[in-house]
């Protein structure tokens, strides 16, 4: 993977953790290690801009109270409503975005539930009721990814981790 990012070093770099996210409208290499979280990666061929984010929980009303404090990106449901939003406020219209879901890897909770799954779910659902269609996807099982999604492109570069998550 470093061998790709080096052949975009003239780039804009960026390494997501765990509740962080970004709308890109200039080129960047976005990097990110995902268990059972979720990275929806973004993209508008004609304008070429990008969005990724990195969420930890499925829906923050399953969590917490939404207020103006909330972190969006932790969040899968108020990560995607935020990055559709600025699609639609940069004058993209949502039909013509090329998604792609991954991660929720299999972490089997101590109260029985498996969050990844949950993740993976609310992913879906979301995206759905946005009219999102997933062009591809890399999702569940017990290891861990590594991605690199090239903002400008659309193209995710993914790694499976060795090291089955944490269960």
């Amino acid at each position: 993977m470093n061998k790709i990012l080096n052949s975009f070093s003239d780039l804009d770099n960026v390494y997501l953790k765990i509740a962080e996210g970004g709308f890109y409208q200039r080129p960047t290499t976005v990097m990110t290690v995902l268990g059972s979280c979720v990275s929806v990666t973004f993209h508008d061929p004609r304008t070429k801009f990008g969005a990724i984010f990195h969420a930890l929980l499925p829906r923050a009303d399953q969590f917490e109270n939404p207020g103006p404090q909330l972190n969006p990106y932790k969040y899968v449901d108020t990560a995607i409503n935020l990055l559709a939003l600025s699609f639609r406020e940069a004058g993209v219209s949502l039909a013509g975005l090329e998604i792609k879901l991954f991660g929720g890897a299999n972490q089997n909770t101590s109260n029985g539930l498996d969050i990844g799954v949950q993740n993976v779910a609310a992913a879906k659902d979301i995206l759905a009721r946005h009219g999102l269609p997933v062009a591809a996807s890399n999702t569940g099982g017990p290891k861990g990814r590594k991605i690199l999604f090239i903002s400008h492109t659309g193209e995710v570069y993914l790694k499976m981790l060795n090291t089955p998550v944490r269960q």
